[in-house]
């Protein structure tokens, strides 16, 4: 078998792999899939979440109770290959930085309607 069908053979399975992965629970992991993110794509995603759940938490000890600029951060850092609220919802249905996601979801939705008028 030369490479190039190897090569297919392999997107194929990994494409039924990512179809049997539950939705809930890895569903940040399928959608890295589904885009084509290398590893290290992902965990620059995983870095800036992390770095702006801290400033989120930072944000809320102040007072603050206005996070657009976060949303507008992460927005601005997020591989192109991910769309802001589809990255919010699968962050936050496989559990990572939830109370950020939660708090970002609203504004993300909000912005896609705002980028659909």
């Amino acid at each position: 078998m030369d490479l190039d069908k190897q090569i297919g053979k392999v997107e194929f399975y990994q494409r039924l792999l990512a179809e049997m992965v539950s939705e809930e629970r890895f569903s940040f992991y399928r959608l890295v899939i589904e885009k084509g993110l290398s590893e290290a794509e992902m965990q620059e995603v995983i870095q800036v979440v992390t770095e702006l759940d801290q400033q989120f938490e930072e944000q809320k000890e102040m007072g603050y109770i206005h996070f657009s600029s976060l949303l507008v951060h992460f927005a601005g850092m997020l591989n192109p290959k991910l769309k802001p609220y589809e990255a919010i919802q699968a962050l936050k249905s496989q559990g990572i930085c939830v109370n950020l996601m939660e708090t970002l979801m609203p504004l993300a939705y909000e912005a896609t309607l705002w980028d659909k008028k």
